[in-house]
């Protein structure tokens, strides 16, 4: 599923180069929930960033699905990022003037294609919020609006979910709500998902917890995840 050899990566910075990732390997298995920690700064979000054809400034091989990225085309890797991907946020980036369920349907109007408003519907009954699809943004809570965003990111079926800190906005209740959509999502439509998190519970509900640390990467044993 994704297969990582000797990632490295550094950014210019104005007191020199910051070397991010270090030759860091591993791999994801298919309908995997791998929880991704470690300090403010560690690489975190670049690492989701690279796995999601976003960030192309990196050595070593990246791997996902069965093709290197790097060899992918801007056309190729565009349909990637657009078809085969979603992206979760801790903000939840809803369109102000949209509706909730016009927000899911956004990945459909951004590519070209005919709004499903059926599917769109019911990933808004699998998050929970069928009965708020009429209402904008401004009248859902902050777990609502986290629920849509998964909603929307979910719209293209996509094999490969990538989330970066997307409770750390929420309150208690509201982020063991979005922890378990993850979870059900993982075991029962087998999309792999990377979420990364400063969040406990999600590393004990991930099936593996990957931990950043000065741009090196170390897998944190089941009973040592807390």
């Amino acid at each position: 599923m994704i297969c990582v050899e000797g990632l490295s990566r550094s950014h210019r910075t104005d007191d020199g180069e910051l070397r991010v990732l270090r030759g860091i390997s591993f791999s994801v298995a298919e309908g995997e929930l791998v929880a991704l920690s470690g300090p403010s700064g560690a690489g975190k979000s670049t690492l989701l960033h690279i796995l999601g054809g976003l960030d192309r400034g990196y050595a070593g091989k990246v791997e996902v699905f069965g093709r290197d990225l790097a060899r992918l085309g801007e056309k190729e890797l565009g349909a990637y990022r657009n078809r085969e991907v979603g992206f979760v946020f801790q903000a939840s980036h809803l369109v102000s003037g949209l509706s909730a369920l016009e927000n899911v349907l956004l990945p459909a109007y951004f590519g070209g294609a005919p709004p499903e408003r059926t599917r769109a519907m019911d990933l808004l009954a699998r998050v929970g919020l069928a009965e708020r699809a009429a209402h904008p943004p401004s009248r859902l809570s902050g777990g609502e609006k986290q629920r849509v965003a998964l909603a929307r990111a979910l719209y293209h079926a996509p094999r490969l979910l990538l989330a970066d800190e997307p409770t750390g906005a929420l309150d208690p209740e509201n982020a063991r709500k979005v922890i378990a959509l993850l979870r059900d999502l993982c075991r029962e439509t087998r999309i792999t998902a990377v979420v990364a998190s400063h969040e406990p519970e999600i590393w004990r509900a991930a099936d593996r917890h990957l931990r950043l640390e000065e741009g090196v990467l170390r897998e944190i044993p089941a009973e040592g995840a807390a």
